[in-house]
């Protein structure tokens, strides 16, 4: 999927140059996102606004027909046809932005983000990849978490290498080197890692593919290390061996434990009480009061609750949910400002709303 995370990836850096913050480059591209898609989102809610005004006819011709279903159906195609209504048509800005929340997601979860943002803090949220709990360490400590399984470590995509008597060193794409696999490049010992006790990571010059004459002339090598089971991710700094045809260092490591990030929590709590406001929003707008019995009261109760608790299923990282808890509030604001505007009432009008009896 790397086709849609390293757009994602440039796509923030390039924000973050400008802004200096990750979190705010999530908050500016989401907005831009938006205001891109605002015609698109307008449709859908009048969409939904026109589906929620067509909903005491279509109970109508439910409890009318609700023995037979052959009809009902004919009967509710009928008078979306009368009223000119697509029931789909407000499917097109949510399907667009699956693409973008997969991208940022997994953007967002990689070690290539994590090299880029570092220990950035936003607000209460201590790191943008931190998912409300984690099994690892905090990336970029100097100190590896492990346990037993952690037996296998992936490099990152890049080395650099530092050479006697240049100030700037030389990048070396990993599927350049000889030994082009990254899950291969590291060796590790011991096996299985013991937490407490150094881990010692080598790497083989027959690995690296240089010459003999270039490897004299080598200070040190540095490059990331991801550990998959926790993905977090550490800077390796390898110096020549004793013998001169490797290089090698270690790095402490600890034990893995679970960590609880509350202000990833804050946050879907935050996207829940968005989530009632969007609603509450939605029925401002369509102009029929709210039902208070039946399963639609059911769902605009529990579905705000329903979707926080899903956030917390899901491990969503917290750069990842203030993008969501930002999509809301541009939800929230675009729906208060077409209400302002005048625009609360279906195109279609409640008092122009007609069943038509189809034939059986």
């Amino acid at each position: 999927m790397d086709f849609l995370f390293q757009p994602m990836i440039g796509a923030l850096s390039f924000l973050n140059g400008f802004l200096g913050s990750y979190g705010l480059a999530i908050i500016v591209f989401t907005v831009l996102m938006r205001l891109v898609l605002w015609p698109l989102n307008s449709k859908q809610t009048e969409s939904m606004k026109a589906m929620q005004a067509m909903q005491p006819k279509l109970k109508e011709i439910q409890d009318k027909y609700k023995d037979d279903p052959a009809a009902m159906q004919k009967e509710v195609m009928a008078f979306y046809s009368t009223n000119k209504f697509n029931p789909l048509a407000g499917c097109l800005p949510m399907l667009l932005q699956i693409p973008i929340f997969i991208a940022l997601y997994g953007a967002l979860s990689s070690p290539a983000f994590m090299q880029l943002a570092g220990a950035e803090h936003f607000g209460f949220i201590e790191h943008l990849h931190h998912t409300w709990r984690s099994n690892g360490g905090d990336p970029l400590d100097g100190t590896l978490a492990v346990d037993s399984s952690s037996r296998h470590f992936e490099a990152g995509k890049t080395i650099d290498v530092y050479l006697k008597g240049v100030a700037e060193p030389e990048a070396f794409p990993v599927n350049s080197l000889r030994m082009n696999d990254l899950k291969k490049l590291y060796t590790a010992e011991p096996q299985p890692p013991i937490a407490g006790k150094p881990l010692r990571f080598t790497l083989h010059q027959s690995d690296l593919g240089f010459d003999d004459t270039y490897v004299r002339n080598i200070v040190k090598i540095t490059g990331s290390v991801i550990n998959p089971s926790s993905k977090e991710v550490e800077e390796l700094s390898f110096v020549p061996t004793k013998d001169g045809k490797d290089f090698s260092t270690e790095i402490p490591t600890r034990k893995t434990e679970t960590i609880y990030h509350f202000g990833v929590l804050g946050l879907i709590v935050i996207y829940g009480i968005l989530s009632w406001a969007y609603q509450w929003s939605m029925t401002l707008m369509s102009g029929t009061p709210a039902p208070t019995e039946g399963p639609q009261a059911l769902m605009n109760k529990f579905m705000p609750i329903l979707f926080s608790v899903l956030m917390l299923i899901i491990q969503i990282p917290a750069g990842v949910m203030l993008y969501l808890v930002t999509t809301m509030v541009m939800m929230l604001v675009q729906n208060l400002y077409l209400y302002k505007k005048g625009e609360n009432t279906p195109k279609t009008g409640d008092p122009k709303l007609q069943v038509v009896t189809v034939n059986k």
